[in-house]
């Protein structure tokens, strides 16, 4: 699932009705926001213990931990450690530090088949809030995201790390790069620190790009491609755009506005709309077409007191959909919401309180599988039972 939808069905949605029971929950020790990649009934995440990175691989069904594997890191902390997602392929979970280490684990026995610090052996700059764009497998290759001159894409081959290509020479960014095909050539849209760009897969040259800064050069939310369009969001007030690609590979700007700011929330694309949290705490249902917001609603996050342009600065909760429903995080309420993802307005099924009231910065997207849906915030991981039979009582309901 790389769009944010699962394609599973028949869960518990009607959460009015029948609240969804926290049936385990996990300590975290690294204060960060990786998510939890889950893989044939193991949950994978990373966390960080003194100057480890440790790999965990939890039981789905349980919580119980089945093995852990970790490699030295640093002891330095940046507003937390893990940041990136841990990525499966054929047997291997692929990780990336917030300072550069690049490791792969047997995926059942937790063994380091390699690790490389991509930040020493290619120069690479740190991004803002350090390294946050999470691998992604492709074919035989492994894609990372070091930046600096020569290497701000790098593939390694996913067997051994040895590197097979290196290109670009900007600093990186924090979003994650997304495989597509546009024009009929497949390619990888990455940001860095500029802006949006289309690199070759096969050798890391650049077939587009898009001037696109922000404040601090964030971009955390990976684009979503769209034939030969290519959305793109960003928080620090900066709004949301659509571009198209033609076939010489000139990219032109088909709107720009602030309908939607997406700082650091994932846009998930669903029957033609696009839906997403923003840095003004709401929950927007976007015409990508016309780039018109449809509806929004406002309680997803916790406003700071930090005055921008258009609105304010704040942290908005990862979203993922499973069976039409979008699974929310809002950390106004510190809680987990159920909603309708449909265009005909905001149609909230449901909510169950899950983070402390003292917990902030839950901008981590939630993960689900086989009717487990896995949340964190920056101290626990909870795992929310999704089955149509299971409930919890109503005195337990928010």
């Amino acid at each position: 699932m790389r769009n944010g939808i699962s394609p599973e069905t028949g869960i518990n949605t009607n959460w009015a009705a029948h609240v969804p029971p926290i049936i385990w929950t996990y300590p975290m020790h690294d204060n960060g926001y990786a998510a939890v990649t889950i893989v044939d009934g193991t949950a994978f995440v990373l966390d960080h213990i003194a100057d480890q990175d440790i790999l965990r691989a939890l039981d789905l069904a349980t919580g119980l931990q089945r093995w852990e594997s970790g490699y030295t890191d640093t002891r330095s902390s940046q507003v937390g450690f893990a940041r990136c997602n841990p990525a499966y392929d054929s047997g291997k979970i692929y990780t990336f530090s917030r300072v550069g280490n690049g490791a792969c684990f047997d995926a059942k026995t937790g063994k380091i088949l390699w690790l490389r610090n991509l930040k020493t052996d290619f120069n690479g700059v740190l991004p803002s809030w350090d390294y946050s764009a999470s691998p992604v497998v492709d074919g035989n290759q492994v894609v990372y995201l070091p930046g600096g001159k020569g290497a701000s894409v790098v593939a390694l081959d996913k067997n051994t790390g040895t590197t097979i290509w290196k290109n670009g020479d900007d600093r990186p960014s924090h979003a994650t790069p997304v495989i597509a095909t546009i024009n009929n050539v497949k390619q990888y849209v990455i940001y860095d620190g500029f802006g949006v760009i289309g690199v070759r897969p096969d050798n890391g040259q650049q077939l587009w790009r898009y001037q696109w800064y922000t404040q601090h050069d964030v971009h955390a939310a990976s684009p979503v491609v769209i034939g030969n369009k290519v959305f793109i969001t960003a928080g620090y007030g900066m709004g949301s755009a659509m571009l198209s690609i033609d076939e010489t590979w000139k990219v032109k700007e088909l709107w720009k506005n602030k309908e939607l700011i997406g700082r650091t929330a994932n846009p998930i694309l669903y029957k033609g709309y696009i839906y997403c949290t923003d840095e003004t705490a709401r929950l927007v249902c976007l015409d990508p077409e016309t780039g018109l917001g449809v509806w929004a609603q406002d309680g997803f996050g916790a406003r700071l007191n930090v005055a921008w342009k258009d609105g304010f600065c704040t942290g908005s909760g990862g979203l993922v959909m499973v069976d039409g429903t979008l699974f929310v995080v809002s950390e106004l309420t510190k809680s987990m919401v159920a909603v309708r993802a449909t265009p005909e307005g905001y149609q909230e099924l449901g909510r169950v309180k899950v983070f402390d009231k003292s917990t902030v910065d839950l901008f981590t997207t939630p993960s689900y599988s086989d009717g487990k849906l896995i949340v964190r915030d920056p101290k626990n991981l909870y795992c929310l039972d999704l089955s149509p039979t299971a409930s919890q009582p109503p005195a337990q309901r928010q």
